[in-house]
């Protein structure tokens, strides 16, 4: 037994590390939120819980406080009361068992020993829906905090990952043909597999196709190839680092030896068509050229005499195959069959190389030279309102954000990021910053005017009817979209919070994205681990905190297209719990026939769990998308922003009520009124006055 640690409250509360963790694992199982964890994943989870003990009575969460914790029932019941559309404590894996109800709205649930609530506390912070009582004189649950969830998985996830790659690297081809980026997303596809000393892994009897064959990598032991010439004779060894399968699957046929694990063998494994789609064209012609250095007999193996064999690290060491001569006629046809729009060579060199017309920058110092007209937004950090500069006319936004309220939400590093970025990026796509300033208690960040309002908007109240887009209304928000996320990507960063309230209308009627608090500089085969962003939005790996990288963002993307085009996102559900659940298990649903193939298609293809089959995952990257049978649209006529848009917004001049006295004193109103709204809002949060010194931590700005 672990030693304990003991933190008594009256006498009745145990806290200490659990004992026997593996009593935990088939509770987790059950739980979507761990379902889709590898086994050690889970085991190092279960290894991080910790037991609580409760009396009856005692209440363990409470509606409406912030959750932390999750929670498996060991001995004993507790009682679920909330209302309706709640969800057990936020989240609970337990049936619903309801035993009563009070007029209608308040319900009842019972848990029992192996079920959980609060798991959507894992994921973010959030309220908790519903109280939970001890039921029972003695109740012992098993509980595991948000911090603690996210730092075990952040680990263990980075360790394979960087276990996985160093066992690519040990292959002399891979290191030498793939770059980093590729390298990094093959790692996401490759599984591991054992297999018992005299296991057969792979043989001539085995049909190709495209789950079942596999590609395989050593890790530890050994095996023996043997060849079939009337008796099995063995031609080769492999050891680790070694690999084979590769004859099969560039032929799509059936193996041409036998290979046998030595004493127990462990291999990473792909499966032939993520082989095909991530390890590019170079690699796998690579491996093509020195097969056809082999020798052939009429549909035989001429098999070279054994003292002459390389090992070369996989079947190759064969020198020969059973191949037919058109064996590349399937696999040529499905390549041209990509080039009908364009080749895959023309779309990768168009990297968004229209540049943006960069609004002037505006020389403005201080709150007396922006006078402010309305408010025409807010967020998490300030109020955006539509203003005029008072030396150049200039009609602008000015997002105004106090600095205690930065410095409270720990958000001060993404806010001068974001500023850097809206300077920085040029892209005809993205919104640009046309100035900033600051005083003592609050910045001010000037950004272009979009008359269009935002893509939610547009769906809410445009001229489109029943709150959707037609397909090809959606089809061109959508490539506008892509050709903005290729551009952030293409400049090495990732967005993290696409959702049609950041997808801006110009007065030409494109999009420009905009809010860039979440995106940060991330190298191709980098992962990032932060949790972020909208949830409806999120992406499984990115909830998980399992590493991710821009293929999150195309998750976002498929699901940006899927409101685009029904009205509502996805994954919603009437609680928190069930979307989260939903995501984690991608609960796709097309409930109206309003989805044409070539969306479903998209979207499928995009909300897909397992990376590795994710659209843009592929040594392709964006191409993928762009030459999906969604898109039909010229990219250099995207790009150039020459397509018609569907909508173009009726620009109305910000000048009201009208020049002079009157709209100088209104936006000195406006001031006054930000400032106290401001003070008050600091006084409920119970944050501390800013002072001088972290006043001045924004310099620069």
């Amino acid at each position: 037994m672990s030693t304990t640690d003991d933190d008594d409250d009256d006498g009745r509360r145990r806290r200490r590390r659990v004992s026997a963790p593996e009593r935990a694992s088939e509770a987790l199982r059950g739980v979507s939120l761990f379902a889709e964890l590898s086994d050690a994943d889970r085991e190092a989870l279960c290894g991080r819980l910790v037991e609580v003990t409760y009396g009856d009575g005692e209440a363990i969460v409470t509606r409406g406080e912030v959750g932390t914790r999750f929670y498996v029932v060991a001995v004993g019941r507790v009682r679920v009361v909330g209302f309706d559309d709640d969800d057990g404590g936020d989240g609970d894996g337990g049936d619903d068992d309801d035993e009563g109800r009070d007029a209608g709205t308040k319900k009842t649930k019972t848990l029992y020993p192996g079920e959980t609530f609060g798991e959507v506390a894992l994921v973010r912070r959030c309220l908790r829906t519903a109280t939970v009582i001890a039921a029972a004189p003695v109740v012992k649950l098993w509980a595991l905090d948000r911090a603690t969830f996210h730092e075990t998985l952040k680990k263990t996830t980075f360790e394979r990952r960087c276990e996985y790659t160093d066992y690519l690297n040990l292959v002399p081809l891979f290191r030498e043909t793939l770059d980093a980026r590729t390298r990094s997303m093959l790692v996401d596809a490759l599984r591991m597999a054992t297999f018992e000393s005299g296991s057969i892994v792979v043989s001539p009897e085995d049909a190709y196709d495209e789950e079942g064959s596999k590609f395989y990598v050593i890790l530890r032991g050994e095996a023996v190839v043997r060849m079939d010439d009337g008796e099995l004779t063995e031609v080769n060894r492999l050891q680790r680092g070694d690999y084979f399968g590769e004859v099969s699957l560039i032929h799509k046929t059936s193996p041409t030896a036998t290979v046998v694990a030595i004493g127990e063998m462990t291999t990473l494994t792909l499966d032939a068509e993520s082989f095909h789609r991530m390890i590019g064209q170079d690699t796998i012609s690579a491996m093509a050229k020195k097969l056809e250095s082999y020798a052939y007999a009429s549909n035989k193996v001429e098999r070279k005499p054994r003292r002459r064999l390389h090992r070369v690290g996989s079947l190759l060491a064969l020198r020969g195959a059973v191949t037919s001569r058109f064996r590349w006629l399937s696999f040529e046809r499905k390549q041209r069959s990509t080039r009908k729009r364009g080749s895959p060579e023309s779309l990768r060199n168009n990297r968004n190389c229209v540049k943006s017309v960069t609004p002037s920058l505006i020389e403005v110092n201080s709150r007396q030279d922006v006078t402010l007209l309305k408010e025409v937004g807010g967020g998490m950090l300030g109020a955006v309102f539509l203003a005029k500069t008072l030396n150049t006319h200039t009609v602008c936004c000015v997002k105004i954000m106090h600095k205690w309220k930065i410095l409270h939400l720990e958000q001060r590093s993404n806010v001068c990021r974001e500023l850097q970025l809206m300077k920085t990026f040029d892209s005809p796509f993205l919104t640009r910053a046309m100035g900033s300033f600051q005083d003592a208690h609050t910045l001010f960040l000037l950004m272009e005017y979009l008359p269009g309002g935002d893509l939610f908007q547009l769906l809410v109240s445009g001229p489109f009817k029943g709150g959707k887009f037609p397909v090809d209304v959606a089809r061109f928000y959508a490539a506008e979209v892509l050709s903005a996320l290729e551009y952030i990507h293409a400049n090495e960063h990732l967005y993290r919070d696409l959702k049609p309230e950041n997808v801006l209308i110009d007065g030409s009627g494109h999009i420009k994205l905009t809010d860039f608090g979440f995106c940060r500089r991330l190298a191709l085969s980098e992962r990032a681990y932060t949790t972020c962003g909208t949830a409806d939005y999120m992406a499984p790996e990115v909830m998980l905190a399992q590493g991710y990288n821009q293929s999150a963002d195309y998750w976002s993307f498929g699901v940006l297209l899927y409101e685009m085009l029904a009205g509502y996102a996805p994954f919603a559900s009437v609680s928190d719990g069930i979307r989260h659940r939903r995501i984690i298990t991608s609960d796709l649903k097309f409930h109206t026939p309003y989805f044409d193939a070539t969306a479903k298609s998209l979207i499928s293809r995009l909300c897909i769990v397992d990376v590795s089959k994710r659209l843009g995952s592929s040594a392709r990257g964006v191409l993928d998308l762009k030459t999906h049978d969604f898109f039909t649209e010229d990219w250099d006529v995207v790009t150039a922003r020459r397509l018609e848009p569907p909508h173009v917004p009726t620009r109305k001049d910000a000048q009201a009520p009208h020049e002079g006295s009157v709209t100088r004193h209104r936006s000195r109103e406006f001031y006054r009124s930000l400032d106290r709204r401001g003070e008050r809002e600091r006084m409920d949060a119970g944050a501390r006055p800013l002072t001088a010194e972290a006043s001045a931590s924004f310099y620069g700005f």
